[in-house]
């Protein structure tokens, strides 16, 4: 994905990178995987038939399709993004992500733990009563 995201690419061509593992392990996109924070005209969109891979999912009224917003925008040296890979597979779901700028030769990733798993480990420092 770091390499979809430089100047010159465009917004199409890293949510076409986000998406490729997802299909490569037969998973699903449950909402939008990318949008823009700067400019703020920029969405990945995800397909309508997502939500009737969940069980129960038929007792709702189906959705439409939500297309990606401004595909064919060129990436530039500041724009910013937020990425939100809301992927399932199976009936596991996954949150992970983080806020990244497109840089003048490579991303700037922002806020690197968000998009790992944290383990805590010690003693609670207080009581419960």
């Amino acid at each position: 994905m770091s390499e979809a995201l430089r100047p010159g690419r465009t917004f199409g061509d890293v949510v076409d990178a986000m998406r490729k593992p997802l299909h490569t392990a037969d998973g699903w996109e449950f909402r939008p995987s990318i949008h823009a924070l700067n400019p703020m005209i920029a969405l990945s969109g995800f397909p309508a038939d997502t939500s009737r891979k969940m069980a129960g999912a038929e007792a709702y009224p189906p959705e439409v399709d939500h297309p990606m917003l401004s595909g064919d925008m060129e990436l530039e040296p500041g724009m910013t993004f937020a990425l939100e890979p809301n992927y399932a597979f199976g009936q596991h779901l996954a949150y992970l992500g983080g806020t990244v700028i497109v840089g003048e030769d490579e991303p700037i990733e922002l806020n690197p733990y968000t998009a790992r798993i944290l383990r805590a480990a010690g003693t609670p420092s207080c009581s419960v009563y």
